[in-house]
């Protein structure tokens, strides 16, 4: 499990963490086994967590504390992040991730597409029951720049891009996930405006 569970960061929010560990290692329930297999392989060894960790600290900022929609919340922005280094790695030919061997590597390329379009396939099931609109709005524009920074990743020349243009990309790639955890979980706790766009912009800025 985390390496640094005892960590004072995360001692708030360790019950809620546990649960999401639980879940995540559930999603292949019901599947196809090889998808079973890969669900296990990519999530018996999770990483740090700080994306669900910045969702229960952030629904904390409002007076609605409904566990169960904020740990959909969680459950679907990690599966996004999760479904996107999966393919990632496709692209990038990527053997090794967090000390293990990728999904393309211990099967094939073609698996690892599929398993990470069953990931998106679940946490979109997921944001789809959230109970505010606006915050399945947040996932699926996540998903949206996921793909714009990806693409213009693969796309770029081989010289190093300027510093404008690196921060575009990782604004797009990593800072919006951040952003969407955060901003996400303060509105679903019904945070006053400030707070969510303060708590929006802290993510981006951790990102």
């Amino acid at each position: 499990m985390r390496a640094v569970a005892s960590a004072t960061f995360y001692a708030p929010v360790e019950g809620e963490l546990r649960e999401l560990e639980r879940r995540l290692l559930d999603v292949g329930r019901g599947a196809h086994p090889v998808f079973r297999d890969a669900v296990a392989h990519l999530f018996t060894t999770p990483g740090k967590l700080l994306r669900p960790t910045l969702v229960f600290l952030s629904s904390r900022f409002g007076p609605g504390q409904d566990r169960e929609v904020v740990l959909n919340l969680a459950e679907s922005l990690e599966l996004v992040h999760t479904a996107s280094l999966v393919h990632d790695d496709v692209v990038d030919r990527a053997e090794m991730r967090r000390n293990i061997r990728t999904v393309n590597a211990k099967w094939n390329d073609d698996v690892a597409l599929i398993v990470g379009d069953y990931l998106f396939a679940k946490a979109y099931a997921l944001a789809a029951v959230l109970p505010k609109p606006e915050v399945i709005a947040i996932v699926a524009q996540t998903v949206f720049a996921l793909c714009d920074g990806e693409l213009g990743e693969i796309t770029a020349t081989r010289s190093l891009p300027s510093e404008a243009a690196y921060l575009d990309r990782i604004e797009l790639k990593t800072a919006s996930l951040y952003a969407a955890c955060s901003q996400g979980a303060a509105l679903l706790a019904d945070a006053e405006p400030d707070h969510v766009a303060a708590l929006g912009a802290f993510g981006t800025n951790l990102g």
